[in-house]
This record gives structure tokens, C-alpha cells and sequence, in this order.
């Protein structure tokens, strides 16, 4: 079963082609299902189904990245038009471009941090999924300060690798002084 994290990230890793033009969210829900679709993460529709699992989820994670300026809404130039008709910001352009996950897809994030690195301890991505959620709502201090004590976390490890990778007690001693 899809998740709001699936279409999250099959939308942010779409290679959106709109050169500037606007495009609605019929367009969203078109192009998404057949990448759900053809990545085999859904079943085909069946005549008697009015939606699929993906049109269900779409305008939850559409207004999630209104909200964080991936999209916007209206068409570049026609301040007339607004909703549904969505345009690819210039952030979520770079976004896309990245072609890897972002922290605009925490899930997605956390999931390439952990397969990278996997022996990064429980504390630390702890803190650093607290950092993506606060990231996820615009509040960028407290996001540094989440971010500060991962890194923290870390550091405190490596400090106590090299402390017991020293040789002699004396060693160790003057290390922790030190």
C-alpha cells in the first residue's frame, strides 16, 4: 500500500518537464499513477474504482510542498490563475535537479543517511529526524539546534573511539584531560 512518503518522493523524484508553464493536479495524479503504476508499488485501477490509491493521497502532499515552496500555486505571469493550477518554484526546481532525496522527503532522507551509513546510532537519528521535521514546518533555528546535536552525538563517539583505541592508561588519562 502506498504511503503519503511514497508520493512524496516519486513526485519529488519526477523529472518535471513544464518550461515555466503551469500544470494542474490532474496532471500530478496522471503522471504519478503511471510511475506507481509501471514501479509496480499499486495495482491497476479496475473500471468499478473511481480513484486509486494515489489520487487519494496527492492533495495532502501537494499542499505539504505548497506549504515548504516547492510548488506554487498559479501560472508565472498570469496572476489571475491560481488553484489548481500549480507551478514548479524555483527551490523546487533545484529540488528536482538534485536527483536525490532532499530533506523535503524526510522519510526518504533518513532512509538514505541510514543505507550510507549504517552504523550511525539510534541517539543520533533521533535527532536528526527531529532536525527534518522542524526543517519540514519552517522552524530553521531549532532545526540548526536539532542538527547541532546529532552532530554533537557524533562527535562524542568519535571522541570515546579514540580514547579506546589508545594503547596505554596513561595515554588515556592525558586524552581526557586534554
Amino acid at each position: 500500500m502506498l504511503t503519503h512518503a511514497d508520493v512524496r518522493n516519486l513526485i519529488l523524484s519526477h523529472k518535471w518537464t513544464t518550461d515555466g508553464h503551469a500544470f494542474d493536479v490532474g496532471y500530478i495524479q496522471e503522471k504519478i499513477n503511471k510511475l506507481a503504476l509501471d514501479k509496480g508499488l499499486m495495482k491497476p485501477r479496475q473500471q468499478w474504482e473511481p480513484t486509486t490509491e494515489v489520487d487519494r493521497l496527492i492533495p495532502g502532499v501537494i499542499w505539504e510542498l505548497l506549504l515548504r515552496e516547492v510548488f506554487a500555486p498559479g501560472r508565472v505571469g498570469f496572476p489571475n490563475e491560481s488553484l489548481p493550477r500549480l507551478t514548479i518554484t524555483q527551490y523546487g526546481e533545484e529540488c528536482m535537479r538534485a536527483g536525490e532525496l532532499t530533506p523535503n522527503d524526510p522519510d526518504g532522507y533518513l532512509k538514505r543517511i541510514t543505507s550510507e551509513s549504517p552504523k550511525v546510532d539510534a541517539i543520533t537519528m533521533l535527532y536528526l529526524g527531529e532536525a527534518l521535521q522542524t526543517f519540514k514546518f519552517g522552524n530553521f533555528l531549532a532545526t540548526a539546534v536539532m542538527l547541532g546535536v546529532a552532530a554533537e552525538s557524533i562527535l562524542l563517539k568519535i571522541v570515546e573511539a579514540v580514547k579506546s583505541a589508545l594503547d596505554t592508561p596513561a595515554k588515556k588519562t592525558n586524552f581526557e584531560a586534554a
